[in-house]
Protein backbone atom coordinates (compact mmCIF):
# COMPACT_ATOMS: atom_id res chain seq x y z
CA UNK A 1 0.00 0.00 0.00
CA UNK A 2 1.15 3.60 -1.11
CA UNK A 3 1.84 6.57 1.08
CA UNK A 4 -1.12 8.20 -0.86
CA UNK A 5 -3.64 4.52 -0.32
CA UNK A 6 -2.91 5.22 3.53
CA UNK A 7 -3.25 8.95 3.41
CA UNK A 8 -6.58 7.96 1.57
CA UNK A 9 -8.13 5.50 3.91
CA UNK A 10 -7.36 7.69 7.07
CA UNK A 11 -8.91 10.58 5.74
CA UNK A 12 -12.00 8.35 5.07
CA UNK A 13 -12.53 7.07 8.31
CA UNK A 14 -12.12 10.88 9.59
CA UNK A 15 -8.42 10.28 10.12
CA UNK A 16 -6.11 13.18 10.85
CA UNK A 17 -2.53 13.69 10.77
CA UNK A 18 0.00 16.34 11.23
CA UNK A 19 1.95 16.92 7.35
CA UNK A 20 5.03 17.49 8.26
CA UNK A 21 5.60 13.97 9.61
CA UNK A 22 4.48 12.61 6.01
CA UNK A 23 5.49 12.39 2.28
CA UNK A 24 2.10 12.73 1.30
CA UNK A 25 0.20 16.27 2.82
CA UNK A 26 -2.53 18.26 1.50
CA UNK A 27 -2.07 19.83 -1.80
CA UNK A 28 -4.49 22.31 -2.84
CA UNK A 29 -7.09 24.76 -0.63
CA UNK A 30 -9.59 22.42 -0.29
CA UNK A 31 -7.33 19.74 0.95
CA UNK A 32 -6.05 22.08 3.62
CA UNK A 33 -9.46 23.23 4.85
CA UNK A 34 -10.36 19.62 5.25
CA UNK A 35 -7.36 19.12 7.15
CA UNK A 36 -7.96 22.29 9.25
CA UNK A 37 -11.65 21.50 9.46
CA UNK A 38 -13.59 24.44 11.62
CA UNK A 39 -10.08 26.00 12.95
CA UNK A 40 -9.62 26.69 8.47
CA UNK A 41 -11.74 30.32 8.95
CA UNK A 42 -8.70 31.65 11.23
CA UNK A 43 -5.87 30.16 9.82
CA UNK A 44 -7.67 31.74 6.38
CA UNK A 45 -8.01 35.21 8.08
CA UNK A 46 -4.80 35.15 9.51
CA UNK A 47 -3.13 34.73 5.95
CA UNK A 48 -5.26 37.29 4.45
CA UNK A 49 -4.80 40.03 7.04
CA UNK A 50 -0.80 39.65 8.11
CA UNK A 51 0.10 38.63 4.60
CA UNK A 52 -2.70 40.27 2.00
CA UNK A 53 -0.59 40.50 -0.77
CA UNK A 54 0.71 36.62 -0.47
CA UNK A 55 4.46 37.27 -0.52
CA UNK A 56 4.74 34.67 1.95
CA UNK A 57 4.93 30.94 1.25
CA UNK A 58 4.54 27.80 2.76
CA UNK A 59 6.73 24.93 1.67
CA UNK A 60 3.86 22.95 2.48
CA UNK A 61 1.51 24.82 -0.26
CA UNK A 62 -0.68 26.11 2.52
CA UNK A 63 -2.41 29.15 0.61
CA UNK A 64 0.64 28.67 -2.12
CA UNK A 65 -2.13 28.70 -5.14
CA UNK A 66 -3.80 32.00 -4.46
CA UNK A 67 -2.70 35.06 -5.58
Amino acid sequence: MSNEDLYAYTLSVGGKRYPCDSLVFPKTNEEWKEHFDEKWDFVDEGKNNYDPKHILKSLLTVHNNIC
